[in-house]
């Protein structure tokens, strides 16, 4: 952890795609729920080191799927609560033939406007950009939450 700041480092993204142990596990088979708990810490770690090194940022990027898309809220938590300084979001992009059971479904993507839509509500999540989200959300144009296929 010391080393990846103490080189420089700007920005060290860490792909999460879960915020708590149960999706952990749905995405790492071989893991344990013990495991995230121990990611948790060295990421914590790493969020600490940086914020003393003042230099390296540190960005959490989830890719939104079927498995995980009930989480967005617990992931902009989980955000919060490592003070990481960025996050970002992306919807899978589904491989025919290997991964089309993580594509989003209807019910995801009316979800994850209803988790949005509050979370724009909620100024300390936000800022200033909530109601323009807002905005989109109301506007029937997300057609991108669907994900895309390959």
């Amino acid at each position: 952890i010391h080393a990846i700041c103490a080189y420089g480092v700007d920005l060290v993204t860490l792909s999460m795609w879960a915020s708590n142990p149960r999706q952990y596990v749905l995405f790492h088979k071989a893991r344990t729920e013990g495991d995230f708990s121990r990611l948790m810490e060295n990421v914590s770690g790493l969020v600490n080191q940086a914020q003393d090194d003042g230099h390296t940022k540190i960005k959490l990027y989830h890719v939104v799927c079927h498995l995980n898309a009930q989480g967005l809220v617990d992931m902009v938590n989980l955000a919060k609560k490592l003070s990481v300084d960025y996050l970002e979001f992306a919807v899978i992009d589904v491989v025919k033939g290997k991964t089309e059971t993580l594509m989003l479904t209807q019910q995801d993507r009316e979800s994850l406007k209803r988790q949005i839509y509050h979370l724009a509500c909620e100024k300390e999540y936000l800022g200033h950009g909530g109601v323009d989200l807002v905005d989109q959300i109301h506007s029937d144009n997300v057609n991108e939450l669907g994900g895309s296929m390959r």
